[in-house]
């Protein structure tokens, strides 16, 4: 039954895609089914707003752009409404306080690669798509702090009583002071 399910799925996905249109999940179970199935990154969108896939992306005049189809092609893709009770129990498991939330999750669907609260700007959308599209999860490089060189101790001064009164202290400074 789940693979006749997923397999619908697909098919369905599949041929809105030859049609050259972007097809939009609306259930977050589905499209984990499909992402996993397919091994590829999910892209969902939490939002209040029922034309969001179509506006989350905005161009720097402030008109409303659709990412290339080669782009969004690469990912599995989910728009929850937020203002159901089961999209926002959705906002609620992804801890959304601002709409519209963008996450990509990796081909695996175990990590979180990316989050982004807000409309973005269209280049930074498109760089953010190009960069997570293949679902996998980035390696870190750890990068050496250059570490400051010590060639000797610092010597301290020292205190001791005066050898002339009881009364009275002697501050010595050191006999070669490295500072």
């Amino acid at each position: 039954m789940k693979k006749g399910l997923v397999f619908l799925l697909l098919s369905v996905i599949t041929a809105s895609l030859d049609a050259n249109e972007v097809s939009w999940l609306t259930s977050y179970g589905e499209a984990l089914k499909v992402a996993r199935a397919t091994e590829r990154p999910l892209l969902l969108i939490i939002s209040r707003d029922a034309l969001v896939p179509t506006s989350v992306v905005t161009s720097s005049s402030g008109e409303t752009t659709q990412p290339s189809r080669e782009l969004l092609n690469a990912y599995v893709l989910c728009k929850v409404d937020a203002n159901s009770s089961y999209g926002q129990r959705v906002a609620d498991a992804f801890r959304v306080t601002e709409y519209p939330h963008s996450v990509i999750i990796d081909k695996t669907t175990k990590k979180i690669l990316y989050r982004h609260a807000g409309h973005a700007a269209s280049d930074a959308w498109k760089v953010t798509l190009a960069k997570y599209q293949d679902g996998t999860v980035p390696q870190v490089v750890p990068v050496a702090r250059p570490q400051p060189l010590v060639y000797s101790q610092p010597q301290t001064a020292t205190w001791s009583p005066s050898p002339f009164s009881g009364r009275t202290s002697v501050f010595r400074a050191p006999a070669t002071c490295n500072t």
